[in-house]
């Protein structure tokens, strides 16, 4: 789970390198030699340094190629924060990361916030996530007491989760239609007895 903030903190240096990166032409080819003291001898025009300079084809070609490939990059980064965002479940566990990270406050304010809004929110990923948020400023600001319950709620609800999830699976295998009892009754159904 803490690999979330860490993934939003890599996209937007990826952004940000990439916009760095659009904005400066890259030139591949050495610059032409430039000698004051040097003038075209007989044979040479004076647009040699032209020849050899900004208007070579394959300068322009190999820049184009490289414009191309950083285009690819962001175009694929952007699909990645798009993704990204249309995800409400990581969307919701980056927000709460940044209620802690993102505004300067102090720890025991960001507690009580995270605190209110675990009271409103029901996805088990997210309150874990505001759950651990909490664990770490009650271990920061030495709240002893809150971080130990906090943990306990934290455990007492997976495992209330983990165990309604294999009550679910039980029922879903007891409750096929084929089962033998079932077969039995339609049997003795059909026989009028």
């Amino acid at each position: 789970m803490s690999r979330l903030p860490l993934i939003a903190t890599l996209c937007i240096a990826c952004l940000a390198l990439c916009l760095t990166v659009l904005a400066q032409p890259r030139d591949h080819a050495a610059p032409p030699e430039h000698n004051p003291q040097r003038h075209p001898t007989s044979g040479e025009s004076g647009d040699a340094g032209v020849a050899h300079g900004q208007h070579n084809p394959e300068r322009h070609l190999d820049h184009l190629h490289h414009m191309a490939e950083r285009i690819e990059i962001f175009r694929h980064f952007l699909n990645q924060v798009r993704e990204f965002n249309a995800d409400p479940e990581l969307v919701a566990i980056a927000a709460v990361m940044s209620l802690k990270d993102d505004v300067e406050r102090e720890p025991r304010a960001v507690a009580a916030d995270l605190q209110e809004l675990l009271e409103h929110t029901d996805s088990l990923p997210v309150r874990n996530t505001i759950r651990m948020t909490l664990k770490d400023i009650y271990k920061h600001t030495n709240q002893r007491e809150p971080l130990l319950e906090n943990l306990r709620d934290m455990v007492i609800e997976n495992d209330r989760a983990i165990m309604a999830s294999d009550h679910d699976e039980h029922r879903d295998d007891d409750d096929h239609p084929w089962d033998d009892d079932d077969r039995g009754h339609d049997h003795d159904d059909a026989q009028g007895h």
